[in-house]
């Protein structure tokens, strides 16, 4: 019989596999690796806004910023860190190409840069004093600063900062725009709740809510919901006297059977079963 033929080699998985194996033996450090391929990301960047500049039409500086500093705000205030990134390469080509050896006319495009990154960033939601005290220590830090590769791992640290700041306001909306809608969720458990009211509580687009759910709690809407109606059930079931049948209404069950079938496979027991035994 012949043998079948070995299947094909996946170079990538195999490299992948090799690394995880290297990291998990320590052999190397996952930290310096990351590390390593941040700096070779960013060089590639560099070399791909190069050759676009070089393959472009003549410009002037003043052109460039014009073209750009729109691109790099709308991306700041998206929240597109990869497109904001892309911007900035382009723009430190073309200040170094435009000042050539002179680094204090470099510091001063930087300068400018940041003042145009924090405004925006501020715009987009960033706190103003958390940003206003990251440019004063960052331009204080500027004038230390020499040799063009520091000068370009500066502008990008205070670009990352800026967009943190943005990031972090968004994070912080959403919590509160969420806990507003679970606040209404609690008042509102025992009525025909669905997602899309609680969306609309949260000035969410449905699905953006449903994963903000997922994302904070590790539970769908209909998770979510049958979680706070459960708790008020056994809340009833341990404090009063009142029959299970008005307990599942209570709690937004119209059917008692199916209020009892929920409410065992959750706690393992019977609504009269659960009672008696935290009696």
């Amino acid at each position: 019989a012949e043998c079948a033929a070995p299947p094909p080699l996946d170079v990538n998985a195999a490299a992948a596999d090799l690394l995880d194996r290297v990291v998990a033996a320590n052999l190397t450090n996952a930290a310096l690796l990351a590390a390593h391929r941040t700096a070779g990301r960013l060089e590639r960047e560099q070399a791909e806004a190069r050759h676009a500049l070089a393959a472009g039409s003549p410009y002037n500086l003043r052109r460039l910023f014009l073209l750009e500093e729109p691109l790099l705000a709308a991306a700041i205030r998206r929240g597109d860190r990869g497109a904001a990134r892309a911007v900035l390469n382009r723009l430190l080509v073309g200040i170094h190409a435009s000042a050539g050896e002179s680094v204090d006319l470099v510091k001063s495009f930087y300068a400018e840069l940041v003042v145009t990154v924090s405004r925006t960033a501020v715009w987009a939601g960033g706190a103003p004093e958390a940003l206003l005290q990251a440019n004063l220590s960052g331009l204080g830090r500027l004038s230390g600063i020499s040799g063009d590769e520091s000068l370009a791992h500066w502008l990008r640290a205070m670009l990352e900062q800026a967009m943190d700041a943005v990031h972090l306001a968004r994070r912080q909306d959403e919590v509160a725009t969420l806990a507003e809608a679970i606040a209404h969720l609690h008042e509102h458990f025992a009525e025909d709740l669905t997602r899309d009211q609680l969306a609309r509580v949260a000035c969410l687009s449905p699905a953006h809510f449903s994963r903000q759910v997922r994302r904070h709690f590790g539970l769908t809407f209909s998770q979510l919901l049958t979680r706070v109606r459960l708790e008020h059930a056994t809340e009833l079931l341990a404090t009063t006297d009142r029959p299970v049948a008005e307990i599942a209404r209570a709690c937004g069950y119209h059917d008692p059977s199916y209020f009892a079938r929920v409410f065992t496979r959750a706690k393992g027991s019977s609504p009269s079963g659960w009672r008696a035994a935290q009696r």
